[in-house]
């Protein structure tokens, strides 16, 4: 009975051990995993723009409900993360995932893509990461016809050759990515503030000061009806009343 004891005990710990040791390991290489993957997605922005370099965070939910970090630049740029699992509008990958970096204008017009994730098969549908193919979104738009030439010959993109599906899936990102930059980015973007010139400064100062004196005088005589100029001291008040001298 006590070997029986001793044997439950002695596993115990060592399962107990063991557990500790795993979360440790994997703790470690959690945090390694999200420490490489930052730093990619700097590496993308500003590969994409390269004079953004501490550009702001902010995570962002699409229609889906999924998370998408988003890097603000300067002059209404924007980098985002964009995954082909995001949309459900996104052809799917040959392999796995796909995550790539997209940098949209003000105008919604694509500056660059940089893909950061992907599995597709080598020397064929992982030729998406190569700048011969991402560079062939640079300046399309959702005005563009975004699909791949074998699908439809006026499409504004021409696919790897022999990774079709991989073509198609990044393609159809890019149009989900502009879409998501449209309806939920750019909708609560503040409107440029216009600049006031002194001329209408100075009429709006005015403005402001006769409405003062109105309700000023308004405020003094509420029974008197003002059918003359705005009155500019207590004797003309008195003279438009009848009961002042010139």
């Amino acid at each position: 009975m006590k070997n029986i004891i001793h044997m439950i005990v002695t596993l115990s710990l060592v399962s107990a051990l063991a557990a500790g040791a795993l979360a440790l390991g994997n703790r470690a290489t959690r945090d390694g995993i999200k420490k490489q993957a930052k730093l990619k997605a700097a590496r993308a922005v500003k590969k994409i723009y390269p004079d953004c370099i501490k550009p702001s965070e902010k995570v962002v939910k699409n229609k889906s409900g999924n998370d998408i970090k988003v890097f603000e630049c300067s002059k209404g740029r924007r980098c985002f993360i964009f995954s082909s699992k995001d949309d459900n509008n996104v052809s799917r990958p040959y392999s796995g995932t796909i995550k790539m970096m997209i940098g949209v204008s003000s105008n919604g017009t694509v500056d660059g893509i940089q893909i950061i994730q992907q599995s597709e098969t080598p020397g064929l549908g992982a030729r998406i990461s190569e700048e011969s193919f991402v560079k062939k979104f640079k300046g399309v738009s959702l005005s563009s016809k975004l699909k791949v030439k074998k699908d439809d010959p006026s499409g504004a993109v021409d696919g790897i050759s022999g990774a079709t599906i991989s073509s198609r899936a990044v393609t159809s990102m890019v149009k989900c990515a502009l879409e998501f930059n449209r309806d939920i980015l750019s909708k609560g973007s503040p409107s440029p503030r216009k600049k006031i010139g002194l001329s209408k400064l100075s009429k709006l100062k005015n403005s402001a000061i006769k409405a003062k004196k109105l309700k000023d005088f308004r405020k003094k005589y509420p029974n008197k009806k003002r059918k003359y100029p705005l009155p500019k001291s207590k004797k003309e008040v008195r003279m438009h009343e009848g009961g002042g001298k010139k």
